[in-house]
């Protein structure tokens, strides 16, 4: 729906998704992707949906973004989707794509993870979204909303500047 709005109101939007979480969560009737271009013509607009993984698209891409919505995604990167191994990166896997994207961002990005959760997704000593300020150039991050996750969980959204 993020992506729909933004196309809506006069973005270019790229959707980037390898539905491997919602397949293992089983949450979803159908993959994410189909839903989205599904509703392509329910409002009437033309977001392009990607299927893959973020990490390739990143490093095959030089395009520059006004805005980024990364949301719930890097703690899969970690433990692998839905906690299941699969998908899981090494840290280098991990932090020179995302230090790459976020040399791409021009505004700003929307981040949404589950560092309020019970459960560690993240590393001892990886703190998010903090280290997109310590690590990747971000000048200011701001908690602007609760959201609640595919596990029912309360989950903050962050907008993080980048100019």
């Amino acid at each position: 729906l993020f992506s729909h709005g933004l196309a809506a109101i006069g973005f270019n939007v790229t959707g980037i998704d390898n539905n491997a979480a919602p397949d293992l969560q089983e949450y979803y009737p159908e993959p994410c992707l189909k839903t989205a271009n599904r509703l392509k013509t329910v409002f009437g607009t033309n977001p392009d949906f990607v299927e893959t993984d973020i990490e390739p698209y990143i490093l095959n891409n030089n395009r520059e973004f006004d805005v980024v919505l990364l949301l719930n995604v890097v703690h899969h990167f970690f433990e692998g989707y839905a906690k299941s191994g699969i998908g899981k990166k090494s840290h280098d896997k991990i932090f020179m794509p995302l230090r790459i994207l976020c040399s791409h961002i021009r505004r700003v990005m929307y981040f949404e993870g589950p560092e309020n959760e019970d459960i560690a997704y993240y590393p001892e000593g990886i703190l998010f979204p903090d280290w997109f300020k310590d690590q990747a150039g971000a000048c200011k991050i701001k908690a602007i909303a609760k959201t609640i996750g595919a596990n029912g969980m309360i989950r903050n959204l962050y907008r993080i500047q980048f100019y």
